[in-house]
């Protein structure tokens, strides 16, 4: 087997133990305070994942940031 072959296989293995990480105990944090985190493909890169954690708050912000932006260039585009 190839040296490539084995790094994969041991990447697929480790990314998701990583990634789950330890929970914290049951109720001891608020919804809305608890920690998300997601995993993503980092851009020009096959291998290479980018991981980001926020909580609901910083999430629902953050996406409300991006719609804004996106809309502000959609209409910079037009005018």
């Amino acid at each position: 087997m190839s040296i490539r072959a084995w790094v994969a296989a041991i990447a697929v293995v480790a990314i998701p133990i990583a990634v789950s990480g330890q929970q914290p105990a049951a109720g001891s944090k608020d919804r809305a305070e608890k920690k998300i985190c997601t995993v993503h493909n980092a851009t020009g890169s096959r291998l290479e994942r980018v991981r980001r954690c926020m909580t609901q708050r910083e999430r629902e912000e953050y996406r409300k940031e991006m719609n804004t932006d996106l809309t502000r260039q959609q209409i910079d585009r037009r005018g």
